[in-house]
């Protein structure tokens, strides 16, 4: 097993790697509420019973949720890397 002066370079790379996922997870959820507030994304209800939902709107709800899909599969990521960082500040500490 390594120790943790071997570990330490990994542990980091590993923290390195949470900040930049963490940083795509936000930006994909900033952009989902932009494409949300697009004027194809709005009151879609509306759209469907007057007839007037067509291809722009189907493919502005299909980003977002694109997009939320995204932010959610990043946000997963980080917290099982969460997970790992915190059993081997654990591990360290005994």
């Amino acid at each position: 097993m390594p120790n943790n002066s071997e570990q330490a370079p990994c542990i980091s790379l590993l923290a390195d790697l949470r900040a930049h996922l963490w940083a795509r997870c936000e930006n994909a959820y900033i952009e989902m509420i932009s494409v949300a507030r697009r004027d194809e994304s709005l009151g879609w209800e509306i759209k469907v019973k007057r007839g007037e939902f067509g291809r722009k709107e189907l493919d502005s709800h299909a980003k977002m949720g694109e997009l939320l899909g995204r932010h959610r599969a990043l946000a997963e990521a980080c917290c099982e890397i969460d997970e790992v960082l915190k059993a081997n500040a654990r591990e360290v500490v005994q």
